[in-house]
């Protein structure tokens, strides 16, 4: 029912953060906080931060190098009690299982959210790599 949000600093985080924020609100739920981060230098306290919250949930905007970073923070400052959320896009989609150890826990989600009304999931592939 409660998550902190953790995202980079930037267009990219603050959108996806915005409209996960719409989306848990309709749900219910409620982002109790929002966290960014600007480099690698910057995880450290930001991971210290998203785990010093009574939340739930941890929500990771990040691609695969910062979630493999990221993932592994949140555990070491304690924040085993919540559950971990991320984009799909953390996983970079290829079985590394030495790299991949970092992720483990992590439940990945897709993004409905970021589509359009009435857009089918095809198009919305289409339109993004093409």
């Amino acid at each position: 029912r409660q998550a902190v949000v953790l995202a980079p600093k930037g267009l990219w985080g603050h959108s996806i953060a915005s409209r996960f924020r719409k989306q848990f609100l309709q749900l219910g739920g409620e982002a109790m906080a929002e966290v960014h981060y600007a480099n690698r230098e910057d995880l450290d306290f930001a991971a210290r931060s998203a785990a010093s919250y009574s939340a739930d949930m941890i929500f990771v905007i990040a691609y695969p190098t910062m979630a493999r970073q990221i993932v592994p923070l949140l555990k070491f400052h304690q924040a085993t009690a919540k559950k971990v959320y991320a984009l799909s896009i953390s996983f970079a989609g290829k079985n590394d299982p030495e790299r991949d150890k970092d992720l483990e826990g992590v439940t990945f989600c897709d993004m409905p959210w970021m589509m359009q009304e009435g857009q089918s999931v095809q198009s919305r592939y289409l339109s993004n790599h093409s």
